[in-house]
């Protein structure tokens, strides 16, 4: 669900973000994620591995932007009366999102 929302940002409010190459990023991060979440549900060894370091690594990237919008480094352009309401919810988003994937990574073990 998290991917998906950050394509429908990229597509529909690409302005979202206040930094233009986000929306790169926004559809490179939803793609990988996506890939990472199918490949760790194959049984086979070598794909289920490379989609749990996929998925690794996504969830070590969430945990430094929720970090980052909670304390203000990065900024959301958003029409919102309290622009740190968002930010704090964002971050939670963030976090949140890192914890099912790391859950979804280390289930297994």
């Amino acid at each position: 669900m998290w991917a998906m929302s950050y394509i429908a940002v990229a597509v529909v409010a690409p302005l979202l973000e206040s930094d233009p190459y986000a929306v790169i990023l926004f559809i490179a991060y939803g793609t990988a994620l996506f890939a990472g979440t199918i490949l760790t549900q194959v049984s086979f060894t070598t794909p289920n591995i490379i989609g749990k370091v996929i998925l690794v690594v996504l969830a070590c990237l969430s945990v430094a932007s929720g970090v980052a919008s909670w304390t203000g480094i990065q900024r959301w352009n958003v029409p919102f009366m309290s622009v740190e309401i968002f930010q704090v919810s964002m971050a939670f988003a963030d976090l949140i999102g890192a914890v099912f994937m790391f859950a979804l990574v280390f289930e297994d073990f």
